[in-house]
């Protein structure tokens, strides 16, 4: 099964559905970001993936790149997963992701 990709680097003034999976990884993950995942990366989102890299000891750059991609797998947890995780939450129907963020049958 090949792996899904989020597009990367996602930072502030980014729009669309890979905005809207990040927040959802936010979300599940504990970040102080709201409910309901717009898909604007603005300030709140920012502020959300400084959260994730504080934690994670990583540079607070508030961008949801390459490196804290990496690792967050390096704990165990895979974009595979966030999109299972946060399917529930989301204001859309799966069949509504892009193409490459869509989780796969199991």
């Amino acid at each position: 099964m090949p792996k899904m990709k989020l597009r990367l680097p996602l930072k502030k003034g980014d729009n669309g559905p890979h905005v809207q999976v990040l927040q959802g990884i936010l979300l599940a993950l504990g970040c102080n970001v709201p409910t309901i995942m717009r898909g604007h990366f603005g300030p709140v989102t920012r502020c959300g993936v400084e959260q994730l890299q504080d934690r994670l000891g990583l540079e607070k750059t508030g961008i949801f790149d390459e490196r804290l991609h990496k690792a967050l797998e390096a704990y165990g947890l895979n974009l595979k997963e966030f999109v299972k995780l946060v399917r529930s939450r989301m204001p859309y129907a799966v069949t509504d992701l892009p193409e490459d963020v869509r989780p796969k049958p199991d």
